[in-house]
């Protein structure tokens, strides 16, 4: 049996560092998920009318681009399963460190094992979360390579006198 400590803040503690952690993940998604929907959006203006452009530099950089943008959108993808992952793992964290600080506290039944469930959750929980930062990184990486070879191609148009590559 796990001896109930004598500060009560000491539960309080195993379920409020999950719980944050839940919420600041929830901000994160909601960002990932808006630059998701800024891509798609992205996506649809640079491939609306490569169809109708002639064979040129142009055409060539905005088909690279249309390939970029898919890339950046599996690598959203990604990260928002990495994150929807991490909440779910730190929301059963929170959950089971309550659980067993109730049981704890009551002195209702050997909570042995309720530790360990909200440990490895909670692990997985970060694990995820670090794949899901990495996913989001290499996605940043990306994008600013596509804005690069954006303003390359306006330098270039801008220097043409019909504003054409």
């Amino acid at each position: 049996m796990v001896p109930v400590p004598d500060n009560p803040f000491a539960a309080l503690t195993l379920i409020v560092a999950p719980a944050v952690l839940t919420n600041a993940t929830s901000i994160l998604t909601f960002v990932t998920s808006n630059r998701y929907i800024v891509l798609l959006d992205r996506w649809r203006t640079v491939a609306g009318d490569i169809d109708e452009l002639p064979d040129s530099d142009e055409r060539r950089m905005r088909v690279s681009h249309v390939d970029r943008l898919e890339r950046r959108a599996q690598m959203l993808l990604r990260a928002l399963r990495g994150l929807f992952l991490t909440i779910g793992m730190f929301a059963i964290s929170a959950l089971t460190a309550l659980i067993g600080a109730s049981l704890s506290a009551n002195k209702i039944a050997d909570i042995a094992a309720i530790p360990t469930v909200a440990l490895a959750t909670g692990t997985v929980g970060v694990l995820s979360l670090i794949y899901a930062l990495s996913q989001l990184g290499l996605e940043a990486t990306l994008s600013a390579t596509h804005v690069r070879d954006e303003a390359h191609l306006l330098k270039v148009r801008g220097s043409h006198p019909h504003g054409s590559v």
